[in-house]
């Protein structure tokens, strides 16, 4: 049953069932009772509209502004795409393909969409058209961050786009020290892989891929896999290969240390007693625990650090240290080689002597 347009009574007008049926009760059911239908444009005010067929020929409800419609949705029984009976909301007068909210009846979400990603069977799409900026944000208003500069304040977390040729930027933003930007991995125990070769898994892994083509394969010879960045400089460096890179600015040696006493009070301080093999110069050595930590070494732990904490093996010291002994042993051999030249001297002269 169509909607008619209400009547204007007037003064001292009787009313009749007559009137009363058409511009009253019959109103109701045309826009209420599923019983009846309409089959064309329903405007009940200049900012809302029932619409039976939009400009794409589609049921939908438009929301007006100035008489024109702002926004229509509905349901497209038909898309250029090949998915029909989708939900949509979109800023014009038809529900088209690129609409800005698209929900499927298989539970995917698309916001401001440009079609469905062949690959999206059930989540949310976000297209952000030619934007090279943020794609999404993470807000809450229990927290005030100090990088106003950068985001706003109650901003925790959010995707960008790195640039635009693409990439994917995730940041976290943390009003603390720590924690900005935290992954956790959580897997099953009972098929654990304690494995370590090149097919070995892992609860938390990274893969990193080139195209090749239309597809992707992995990273050629030489290839940058992995970087760890302080701000804009590379700290720490992975190559296809496994070859690891790592950049250091701190310049002081550990010369003034003796490198090969070091060396063996780590051994003796990590590895299982009943593994070393003990001689008589273990009795000369004189560094401990103590002093691995005061030579960067082990990492220092204190008495307000929760009980169990443990001092973390700084690889970049040992392999310094490593550097050192070598030196030192070079040099101590270079002393005797000097000292046996002179005793042969000696011993040339005095045979000569002899003679």
């Amino acid at each position: 049953m169509a909607f008619s347009t209400p009547r204007t009574w007037s003064t001292g007008e009787i009313v009749t069932a007559a009137l009363m049926n058409v511009h009253v009760r019959d109103n109701f059911n045309g826009v209420f009772d599923s019983a009846h239908s309409f089959t064309a444009l329903q405007t009940f005010d200049a900012k809302l509209a029932l619409n039976f067929a939009d400009g794409s020929g589609d049921p939908s409800i438009e929301f007006k502004q100035g008489g024109t419609a702002t926004y229509v949705m509905g349901i497209d029984d038909a898309v250029s795409s090949g998915t029909a009976d989708l939900f949509k909301i979109h800023s014009g007068t038809s529900l088209i393909d690129a609409s800005d909210l698209v929900l499927s009846k298989a539970g995917v979400l698309t916001l401001n969409t440009g079609g469905l990603s062949v690959n999206n069977s059930g989540g949310i799409s976000i297209n952000m058209g030619s934007g090279t900026g943020t794609i999404q944000e993470f807000r809450n208003s229990g927290f005030t961050g100090d990088f106003s500069n950068v985001a706003a304040t109650d901003i925790f977390g959010r995707f960008n786009i790195r640039h635009s040729g693409g990439g994917f930027v995730v940041e976290g933003f943390n009003d603390g020290w720590g924690g900005a930007l935290d992954f956790r991995g959580h897997s099953d125990a009972t098929d654990a892989d304690n494995t370590d070769t090149t097919g070995s898994d892992a609860v938390n892994y990274m893969a990193a891929y080139e195209d090749n083509g239309s597809n992707s394969r992995q990273a050629v010879a030489s290839g940058n896999i992995f970087i760890v960045r302080n701000a804009s400089v590379a700290r720490l460096l992975v190559k296809e290969d496994g070859e690891l890179h790592l950049g250091n600015t701190t310049t002081v040696a550990l010369d003034d240390w003796d490198d090969v006493h070091l060396l063996r009070a780590y051994t003796n301080d990590t590895a299982d007693p009943a593994s070393v093999i003990r001689s008589k110069y273990d009795d000369w050595v004189r560094y401990n625990h103590d002093d691995l930590v005061e030579a960067g070494i082990i990492g220092r732990v204190t008495e307000d650090m929760p009980e169990g904490t443990e001092g973390l093996w700084n690889v970049s010291q040992h392999i310094k240290l490593l550097n050192g002994a070598v030196w030192q042993g070079y040099t101590r051999q270079m002393e005797i080689e000097e000292r046996l030249a002179v005793t042969e001297k000696k011993l040339m002269a005095l045979e000569e002597s002899n003679a």
